[in-house]
């Protein structure tokens, strides 16, 4: 059992019912920077994906397909060929629902999205990191544990140097209103706590967000965001 057969049964289970879904997590940080990832263990346990119906269908969608998904009281939903006998290492299945706050993750169908193929006959669509990396911020700045905290952070410094290695920026403008004033909020703490990301968020970020972010100057509300 891996972590790969879990996203082919996700991705066969949701595409029988048409619905978009896309991974994010750090399985997905994986699949974008191939093997090279150091002290990512939890991506060979944790599947995380994103859809855009809601978390209650996807999930009844999954433990009513035909592949081998359970639920248990303790891990909730687990992918495990012997589901009917939970084993001690079944891959855990968190799905996240587009939209919902606090993370604001954006729709599916509507987000840049990458390919890259786990075996010879599946491809899987990985959130691309210009708006994976506001996932795992969001993620990091809402996490109450420490080791959760720790992983996050990892996950954006990883997204971080993929962006500056393809010159690429970070999609804060795909967001506007409250939920883009809560992002720059949450990269103004990034910016404010961990002075070894500042100059890669600095890469990656557009000037004018980079500014507001540095000085801490967040607007209240869209009104207030400088004309383009």
């Amino acid at each position: 059992m891996n972590i790969q057969g879990a996203a082919t049964a996700v991705h066969i289970a949701l595409s029988n019912r048409l619905i978009p879904y896309v991974i994010i997590g750090r399985y997905a940080i994986e699949l974008l920077r191939g093997h090279d990832v150091h002290g990512l263990e939890t991506s060979t346990s944790t599947l995380t994906i994103l859809v855009e119906c809601s978390k209650e269908h996807a999930v009844n969608v999954l433990i009513n397909s035909s592949q081998p998904f359970g639920l248990t009281s303790v891990m909730g939903l687990v992918y495990d060929p012997d589901v009917g006998y939970i084993s001690a290492d079944p891959i855990y299945v968190e799905i996240h629902q587009s939209q919902i706050a606090p993370y604001f993750l954006p729709w599916v169908t509507q987000s840049p999205k990458i390919r890259r193929p786990i075996n010879a006959m599946v491809d899987m669509l990985v959130l691309h990191p210009k708006m994976l990396v506001i996932a795992a911020a969001r993620f990091w700045d809402f996490s109450s544990e420490e080791y959760f905290v720790q992983i996050h952070l990892t996950d954006v410094r990883l997204l971080l140097c993929w962006l500056n290695g393809q010159k690429m920026k970070i999609a804060i403008d795909a967001y506007n209103g409250p939920e883009r004033r809560a992002i720059l909020m949450t990269f103004s703490s990034l910016y404010s706590l961990h002075e070894d990301i500042r100059k890669l968020l600095e890469g990656a970020m557009r000037p004018e967000d980079f500014e507001t972010i540095k000085d801490g100057n967040i607007p209240r509300d869209e009104l207030d965001l400088p004309s383009s």
